[in-house]
C-alpha cells in the first residue's frame, strides 16, 4: 500500500524549486529593464514636445481670435523671454502687440495667455536653425521663422535616436510632431 504525503510534509519548496524561479526571475529582469527604460524615456520626451505643441496651438489660435499677434518664448522665470534658444527651462505665450517677441511691461493681465514649466531631468530642447521665439500674426502665420521653417528637437540625456522627437513649424504655423529620422527630425 502506497501512503500519500500529508499536507504537513508537502508545504513549501526545495532548494532546486527556489532556485529555478529566481534564475527565471533574473532573465527576465535583464531583458526587460532596458526596454522599460527606454519605454519611460520615450514617455518623457513625448509629453514635454506635447506639452510645447500644444502652446504653439494655443498661441496661434489666440492670435487669430484676437486679430493682434501671439509670440511664444524661451523663459527660465515666467516672466520675462530669455532671447537665447533653450527652450527647455520654460517658455511663456503672450499677446506680443509690437510683435517684437519681449513681453510688453507694464502687461495687462489677460496678455500672458500660459506658462510653460521647465523640463526636469537633463533633456535637450533646441531649435535649428536657432530661434528664441515664435510670432503668430493675426493670419495664424508664423511671421519670423528664420529660413520659413524650424525644427525644435527635443532629446534624451543619455542620447537614446527611439525616445528623440520633434515639432516641425513651418511659416503657415503647421507643427507637426516627428520621431527620429522623420522629415527634418535628427
Amino acid at each position: 500500500m502506497v501512503r500519500l504525503p500529508t499536507l504537513r510534509q508537502r508545504a513549501g519548496f526545495t532548494l532546486v524549486e527556489l532556485l529555478v524561479v529566481l534564475a527565471m526571475a533574473a532573465v527576465l529582469a535583464v531583458f526587460s529593464v532596458p526596454s522599460l527604460v527606454s519605454f519611460i524615456q520615450r514617455n518623457r520626451v513625448e509629453s514635454e514636445v506635447s506639452a510645447m505643441m500644444r502652446s504653439l496651438q494655443l498661441a496661434r489660435s489666440e492670435a487669430i481670435k484676437r486679430g493682434q499677434p501671439v509670440s511664444v518664448c524661451a523663459s527660465r522665470d515666467g516672466a520675462r523671454c530669455l532671447g537665447e534658444n533653450v527652450w527647455r527651462d520654460g517658455w511663456l505665450v503672450f499677446v506680443d502687440r509690437d510683435a517684437d517677441g519681449e513681453v510688453d511691461t507694464p502687461t495687462d493681465a489677460t496678455d500672458l495667455l500660459q506658462v510653460g514649466a521647465a523640463w526636469t531631468g537633463n533633456d535637450t530642447f533646441r531649435a535649428t536653425p536657432p530661434m528664441a521665439f515664435v510670432t503668430y500674426n493675426r493670419d495664424g502665420f508664423a511671421a519670423n521663422l528664420p529660413g520659413g521653417a524650424v525644427t525644435l528637437a527635443a532629446r534624451t540625456e543619455p542620447v537614446s535616436a527611439l525616445a528623440t522627437r520633434c515639432i516641425a513649424l513651418n511659416m503657415v504655423g503647421r507643427q507637426t510632431m516627428q520621431k527620429s529620422g522623420e522629415g527634418t527630425c535628427h
